[in-house]
């Protein structure tokens, strides 16, 4: 008997200490400054698999508008969307950009949803099926090209915004109403099952709020409110990302602050930062790994990575991920996109002597790793040995 128990330890300590529960740590970085088109500032918005980028440049002779532009390479360097002031949100594989940019009609002048395929240089403002143009913003995209944004008639104020769909100009911007039958919605992103996500003012607790939100076009019922991070529902959430596993990141109100969060499996979990501050996730690719930013105690702002080992999701400062020479040369403060392959569009700034210097610019960073996703960790014999006190806090959706 005591020959089988020490060999059952044995055998549990070897799978313990196994190395790919580490194989995070292995993550790094090279970075590369992708410039600015004139001016001083650029400000990344999107990537796809393909690492093409989308972001917004000052150009020369423009002032301080800021225009829609595309990286493909560091040969070309930015290449302008369009000629007008805009900004773009999402692109597909199929480099079809969608945003918002600046529409003169007679005499308005406003912010209008639009798709551009950059292959054929051809701009769509997003309108109703029957013509009526509309003021807002297309913010998603997926690979059958399906759009999701928000919008309102021209002229009505922001609290009429209401979340859409737009797939041909025939059918035109379809919008979704709201789940409390008030308020406003909008939707941020859709993936390939057609599943998108957002935000919507719900009916809660006797009142509304707005609170994050699952959008199902195909269900009867429609809008599955997600809640928030705090335990009675109350207070503000923001679904902004989802990826084709239905794993979904947004912002959420939790206790006295706000937090980043991870939705999956019916449960919302929140995302540890630097200890003290705030953090905020933008964006989650089909590895699961989650991008953003976080705050210190001090208000400074850091590029943030979190990614899952053993079923908890580790925080990473990306400044700390690739080599110290590049460390010395670039701070980022804001990770915006991840791609499947992993490559990151983040912003940031030059650094000089330590400081930060000039306006915010957009980075590229493409991983070093061998293989492109990172070993699932041997957990499950680890469960019982007292280390599930690390999970994170858990609760059903409302």
């Amino acid at each position: 008997m005591h020959k089988i128990m020490k060999f059952q330890f044995a055998l549990w300590f070897a799978l313990a200490v196994l190395p790919v529960a580490n194989a995070a740590a292995q993550i790094s970085f090279t970075i590369q400054d992708l410039g600015i088109l004139g001016g001083d500032k650029s400000l990344s918005k999107g990537i796809n698999d393909d690492g093409f980028v989308v972001a917004i440049s000052e150009m020369d002779g423009q002032g301080n508008l800021l225009f829609p532009v595309y990286w493909e390479n560091s040969t070309d360097g930015f290449q302008a969307i369009g000629s007008t002031p805009g900004d773009p949100k999402d692109i597909n594989n199929s480099r079809i950009t969608v945003g918002d940019r600046t529409v003169q009609d007679g005499s308005s002048t406003y912010g209008a949803p639009f798709r551009y395929d950059i292959n054929t240089d051809t701009q769509t403002i997003l309108r109703l099926g029957d013509g009526t143009a509309q003021e807002g913003g297309a913010l998603g995209i997926n690979e059958s090209g399906t759009i999701v944004g928000f919008a309102r008639n021209v002229g009505l104020g922001g609290s009429s915004n209401q979340g859409f769909y737009w797939q041909n100009p025939t059918e035109g911007i379809v919008r979704i109403g709201t789940q409390a039958g008030s308020g406003f919605s909008s939707l941020e992103d859709i993936n390939e099952s057609g599943l998108a996500v957002g935000q919507s003012t719900v009916s809660v607790n006797g009142g509304t709020a707005p609170h994050a939100i699952i959008h199902d076009r195909a269900a009867a019922d429609p809008f599955t409110d997600l809640g928030t991070l705090n335990a009675d529902n109350s207070g503000f959430s923001l679904a902004r990302a989802i990826n084709d596993s239905n794993r979904i990141v947004g912002l959420s109100d939790f206790g006295f602050t706000q937090t980043a969060f991870v939705y999956a499996g019916g449960m919302m979990n929140p995302l540890a930062g630097i200890a003290g501050g705030l953090t905020d996730a933008l964006d989650i690719n089909n590895n699961n790994w989650i991008v953003g930013n976080a705050v210190d105690g001090n208000d400074e702002s850091f590029a943030a990575l979190w990614v899952e080992e053993g079923g908890v999701y580790e925080f990473k400062n990306l400044n700390s991920l690739f080599s110290m020479d590049q460390q010395s040369l670039y701070e980022l403060d804001l990770a915006v996109a991840i791609n499947s392959q992993n490559q990151i569009v983040a912003n940031g700034y030059l650094l000089e002597n330590g400081n930060r210097t000039g306006a915010r610019r957009v980075f590229l960073l493409t991983p070093e790793m061998t293989n492109s996703t990172v070993p699932e960790p041997v957990s499950v014999l680890l469960l019982g040995s007292g280390l599930a006190g690390m999970m994170l806090r858990r609760r059903k959706k409302s």
